[in-house]
């Protein structure tokens, strides 16, 4: 399984501050980021956010499981699958 390129997990959603054209920020909390936030997202729709929010659970569970499935197995849910992986990590 690849190592994930992305900003580590987790993130985190807030509403996004007064004058800002957008309904929610995504963002993650690290030292490494000047206040502590590094914005990750920001989006028009809280739905939205929620599913930003758990990009990298999901790409994890993900990977997980397509690494216990037998790589010559040709099923479209796999393929489908695989396309999801490779297109979350530009493999």
């Amino acid at each position: 399984m690849e190592l994930a390129r992305h900003t580590p997990a987790p993130w985190h959603m807030m509403e996004t501050e007064p004058g800002i054209d957008a309904e929610m920020d995504v963002f993650v909390t690290t030292p490494r980021y000047a206040g502590g936030k590094g914005l990750i997202a920001r989006v028009m729709h809280a739905d939205d956010a929620l599913l930003i929010k758990a990009a990298p659970d999901l790409l994890e569970a993900l990977q997980i499981i397509m690494a216990e499935v037998d790589k010559s197995e040709r099923n479209p849910k796999w393929e489908t699958a695989r396309a999801a992986i490779a297109k979350a990590t530009k493999e």
